[in-house]
């Protein structure tokens, strides 16, 4: 690029965060509004959405969430006289993915596995429901426009909540970012990245945080405006009466679940998703049904290796090596760095050392020291991304406070495989206190199958495979643990 003449750049979202790499450029607008005219009509209650989505022979069905698009998927299968409906999802076979083209399938549910890249040329409906977990209002956007030739959008939110923003302004966001800096640079003041690099990062996470906090405020308000925007005409064409019934939601997803279960070992096998899990666990074949949570539930899958690396490993040297190389260099950009999960084990496991506490019983006998307990809350804050400020200021001198952010901390990290028992309280320097307990089969659980990675354990990272370098591989680092 430095070296051509002209360099010519085309997306239908260009904006000002990318300009940043390009300051120089000449931007030529096209005011063409492809959807210009089309209608848009919001419905507020699921079984009127979902009877409109089965009048139709040909349909696109956009969802931010596999598990609704499978229940979509179920529910749809029945109304539509059992016709084939192509669902998408991480899950979906490679074969299916490979050369897809979505107008040979008239009717199409989709997850976020789709946001950018397919496009279909066939006329149809295009429908969406979101519960606005995961995915931003410009992806939803670009999720419905997938169709180029959208006949009528009618979409739905779970709810109507709006949440309140992490950061009061861009400034804020900005600061949090030097501090996550500042935290890294303790680790190692050695970076891949020179000083013009590091700072145009910074520079571009902070719009890209901002926005996108912004964004999760009311991304319904956001995916409307967006809508405006290209065209669409907002239409009100059912009735504003919010409907969802839980019983049936539950009862759908039940089904999902037990159609997965009965399915789990053709899943392992050809799901790419699912292959790359187990390259990784080793779980033989024999024993999938009986760890079969771990593929299906993809907060459990990153809860085991954290809860590895924290408990069963508990090496601090190992955990230091996936934030600083060999020779001493980071191994991300310092915000990166800062708030990595290996880098919340690190601080866990200090925060353990200096209030006497030991992995085997999770109860801390001391207050961190005063000179160091401030410093110490305002890093959990930072690398923990804590935005919301409590009632009262922790004091972590005193030994109770100390054993509630343990708790805190460890909720975070390794969340289900802890708890308190409320009902056990034991005596500590002359003080009754709850008592943290590791959950015995969530143990059983998780050393079970580290029992069955462990041979291949040097050649994982962050639930990623390894591929040395000298089994004679071009790449080292061959990851495949990458999300699909």
């Amino acid at each position: 690029m430095n070296t051509a003449k002209f360099v010519y750049c085309c997306d239908a979202d260009i904006t000002q965060t990318c300009l940043k790499l390009v300051p120089n450029a000449k931007i030529i607008t096209h005011t063409k509004k492809h959807n210009e005219g089309v209608k848009a009509s919001e419905v507020f209650d699921k079984n009127a959405f979902v009877k409109e989505v089965a009048k139709n022979d040909r349909f696109i069905l956009c969802c931010d969430s596999a598990i609704e698009a499978k229940k979509f998927k179920e529910e749809l299968t029945k109304l539509c006289d059992e016709r084939e409906i192509l669902l998408i999802t991480a899950d979906t076979e490679e074969k299916i993915m490979k050369d897809l083209n979505l107008d040979k399938f008239p009717r199409i549910i989709y997850s976020p596995k789709i946001i950018y890249g397919l496009d279909s040329s066939m006329e149809r409906a295009v429908f969406a429901y979101y519960t606005k977990k995961t995915i931003t209002s410009a992806s939803m956007v670009q999720q419905v426009c997938r169709c180029r030739k959208i006949t009528e959008l009618v979409f739905m939110f779970a709810n109507q909540n709006i949440k309140h923003p992490k950061y009061k302004s861009k400034a804020d966001c900005l600061t949090e970012i030097k501090k996550q800096t500042n935290i890294a640079n303790e680790i190692s003041a050695l970076s891949r990245a020179n000083s013009m690099e590091a700072n145009l990062y910074k520079e571009i996470l902070c719009d890209t945080k901002y926005v996108n906090d912004c964004d999760s405020t009311n991304k319904r308000l956001h995916f409307i405006n967006r809508l405006l925007k290209k065209g669409f005409v907002l239409t009100q064409e059912f009735d504003k009466v919010s409907n969802l019934d839980k019983v049936k939601e539950k009862s759908l997803k039940d089904e999902v679940e037990a159609q997965e279960s009965a399915n789990i070992i053709e899943m392992v096998t050809l799901s790419p998703k699912h292959v790359r899990r187990n390259s990784i666990l080793h779980i033989p074949k024999p024993r999938i049904l009986e760890f079969q949570e771990i593929f299906l539930n993809d907060k459990l899958a990153k809860e085991h290796f954290q809860y590895c690396d924290l408990i069963i490993k508990n090496n601090a040297k190992s955990t230091k090596s996936k934030m600083i190389d060999q020779y001493s260099y980071l191994t991300d950009f310092h915000p990166n760095v800062a708030i990595s999960d290996a880098n919340k084990i690190n601080f866990v496991r200090d925060f353990i050392d200096q209030t006497g506490t030991t992995i085997k019983d999770l109860l801390p006998t001391t207050g961190v020291k005063k000179d160091v307990a401030k410093k110490m809350y305002e890093n959990y804050r930072t690398i923990f991304e804590v935005t919301f400020w409590p009632k009262k200021i922790p004091d972590l001198t005193k030994v109770d406070d100390c054993e509630l952010y343990l708790f805190k901390m460890l909720r975070k990290i390794v969340n289900t495989s802890v708890y308190r028992r409320d009902e056990t309280r034991v005596m500590k320097n002359g003080v009754s206190r709850k008592k943290i307990e590791i959950d015995e089969e969530k143990r059983l659980f998780h050393e079970t199958i580290y029992e069955f990675r462990k041979p291949n354990e040097d050649l994982v990272q962050d639930g990623k495979m390894l591929v040395r370098i000298d089994e004679g591989k071009d790449d080292p680092l061959t990851h495949l643990g990458k999300k699909s």
